[in-house]
């Protein structure tokens, strides 16, 4: 049985920011089913982004329980 009050997931967004564990997830261009993101811990560097499917990216930041912090 499902809780009444469950609170919808976010949708993926530009710009966002998500918070897992030790790992901040900053999302960069987002398409109809591509998503560009960046995985770092602390603070930022010149990474090289990773492009994914939206529902698998979707599904790993609900699997790690990640948190918006910023829209």
């Amino acid at each position: 049985m499902k809780p009444q009050h469950e609170t919808p997931w976010p949708s993926i967004e530009d710009g966002q920011v998500w918070q897992m564990n030790k790992t901040t997830c900053r999302i960069g261009q987002l398409g109809k089913k591509l998503v560009h993101y960046i995985l770092f811990k602390g603070q930022p560097t010149h990474n090289a982004p990773i492009v994914t499917n939206k529902e698998v990216l979707t599904k790993h930041l609900m699997e790690m329980k990640a948190v918006l912090v910023q829209a």
